[in-house]
């Protein structure tokens, strides 16, 4: 869904709701239909624009004049107008609104202002908690603001990359803009005469990827790694191509996010 057909929606509903009054509303306490599920709601709405429509649905679902009539009713319209006002607002926030992840601080960050970095992978490893955007998106929010520390940098890029790359079903623009911006912090240029670079070694699985990240973080206390002493080099991980390999390729997921997901060019843009 894009920001002008929810600009569209928006325009629609407000010009409905100016035309309702809610004080013309005379019925009788608890006389307004509740709890409409969507498929009972779109049957309604379809059988109220004809006479023979409502008289099919009344009799349908057995309802009197009076309960028939609440279907008219400004103050009943009123309320599902606000209704569906209020969600379109509140998902217009989600899909590309400014995403608040500042409550994950107390998760995500240690007593002295470091980073946990072995709390941000077991929150990747929690994947029915689908937790990989709001993990992409603080190691962002992190990376962007400079509050990275530099023995941690390699380690919180893994995490953006992490939750980049599990977050199959694609993320809306709401966290891509953030995770772009950060990874375009990233000189894709760089050059050295590396045959290989650590990350390689980590297989595709999460747990593999896991194992590698909290080994390089914090060593003694995860002696386990993927990775091959002979890549293990500081110097190896944080070489300039072996950011650059890495921002390639979630670049590639964002922009398979774009494909998927559909919506005009400036969604995607601030």
């Amino acid at each position: 869904m894009t920001k002008s057909l929810f600009a569209a929606y928006i325009q629609a509903l407000d010009a409905s709701r100016a035309q309702l009054d809610r004080d013309t509303c005379a019925c009788p306490p608890d006389a307004h239909p509740a709890d409409l599920d969507s498929e009972y709601a779109v049957e309604a709405g379809a059988s109220m624009l004809s006479v023979a429509g409502r008289a099919a649905f009344a009799e349908d679902y057995g309802l009197d004049e009076e309960e028939l009539a609440a279907f008219d009713c400004e103050g009943f319209l009123a309320d599902l107008a606000d209704e569906a006002l209020a969600r379109l607002h509140e998902a217009h926030q989600e899909l590309f609104g400014d995403i608040d992840v500042s409550h994950l601080d107390v998760k995500f960050l240690l007593e002295d202002g470091g980073v946990d970095v072995v709390a941000l992978q077991e929150a990747l490893s929690r994947s029915w908690e689908h937790n990989s955007g709001q993990v992409a998106l603080w190691s962002a929010r992190r990376w962007l603001a400079g509050q990275v520390r530099d023995e941690e940098r390699i380690a919180v890029f893994l995490c953006l990359w992490m939750g980049i790359s599990q977050s199959y079903a694609g993320l809306p623009p709401s966290y891509a803009r953030d995770l772009a911006a950060a990874l375009a912090t990233i000189d894709l240029d760089a050059s050295c005469e590396h045959p290989r670079h650590p990350w390689s070694a980590a297989e595709s699985t999460g747990q593999s990827q896991y194992r590698a990240v909290v080994h390089l973080h914090a060593p003694d206390d995860h002696p386990d790694t993927p990775v091959p002493a002979e890549l293990s080099s500081r110097e190896l991980w944080e070489c300039p191509v072996h950011y650059a390999q890495l921002a390639r390729e979630a670049l590639k997921e964002l922009e398979g996010w774009r494909t998927m997901r559909g919506g005009d060019a400036e969604d995607w843009e601030d």
